[in-house]
């Protein structure tokens, strides 16, 4: 029961961090096995988050500012290891957005040294505005486990389409 009502106060936290971060360009919440920082980047004030086990971290929907992301990570003396993205638009994957003569918004193209996960339905756009090619996407279906921040950490994947169809929410335990 408290690592429910711990797990529930971290939920209740992202939510009210997304509400009331917009003055904040960074929030940090331990949740016992991980760490989530909210790192709000880019010309949108887009929310980009780290997850950490306290030696490796994963970003999600990393974009507009990936060597600031990156230079944040290690300040915490930390290894990137993945990046995971909850859809493919540009302004979370990067790229260029469809039909703009602007230059590409940074993301999966600079983090392509790493695994980079996303739901399978949102691969092709991805692949269209960020230029990484299909085949380096970690496809992403509902129910899916993705085991990046060791052995007490699991991310687990839900579809939730609608934003676009291959939208998906990460559930982290």
């Amino acid at each position: 029961v408290p690592a429910l009502m711990a797990a529930a106060a971290c939920a209740a936290w992202l939510l009210v961090a997304g509400l009331l971060a917009s003055a904040m360009s960074i929030a940090v919440l331990d949740c016992g096995p991980v760490r989530v920082h909210q790192l709000q980047l880019g010309p949108m004030s887009n929310y980009q988050y780290v997850l950490d086990n306290g030696k490796v971290a994963v970003t999600v929907d990393a974009a507009w500012d990936i060597p600031k992301i990156r230079r944040y990570v290690e300040k915490k003396e930390l290894r990137l290891v993945a990046g995971l993205y909850t859809h493919g638009h540009f302004d979370h994957v990067g790229g260029k957005f469809p039909g703009s003569s602007e230059g590409p918004v940074q993301g999966a193209l600079e983090l392509q040294d790493l695994p980079l996960y996303l739901g399978v339905r949102d691969i092709e756009a991805a692949e269209l505005q960020t230029q990484v090619a299909a085949s380096k996407w970690h496809p992403l279906k509902e129910g899916d486990k993705v085991q990046l921040l060791g052995d007490d950490v699991q991310i687990w994947v839900i579809d939730t389409p609608g934003h676009t169809l291959g939208g998906v929410t990460f559930w982290v335990e």
